[in-house]
């Protein structure tokens, strides 16, 4: 079974209260504009929540450029969760991005 995404915002900060068990997130935003040539190391947080894991999943985040379906990002990473459990995910892009 494919894990299905639940939801996925772009922040500017993510922070996890482990006692609480709270996550917080901070600086929410739809787009990122980088001028050409430049690096983005400002970063960003990519957070989001998946359902269906059995086990454990190998997946891949992928940012395109949706003007000319150009790879910006990709980054595999591992999720661990049960099939109805929400499992959240939190991925920094710091010094990642790199602009043609």
């Amino acid at each position: 079974m494919i894990p299905t995404l639940q939801s996925l915002w772009l922040v500017d900060s993510v922070i996890r209260n482990e006692e609480a068990g709270k996550i917080v997130l901070a600086g929410l935003f739809n787009q990122i504009e980088v001028a050409q040539g430049t690096d983005y190391t400002a970063g960003a947080w990519v957070f989001f929540s998946v359902r269906g894991v059995h086990g454990v999943a190998d997946l891949n985040l992928i940012y395109v450029d949706l003007s000319d379906d150009e790879t910006l990002l990709e980054q595999p990473f591992r999720v661990e969760g049960g099939p109805l459990e929400t499992t959240d995910v939190a991925i920094s892009t710091v010094s990642t991005f790199r602009t043609p």
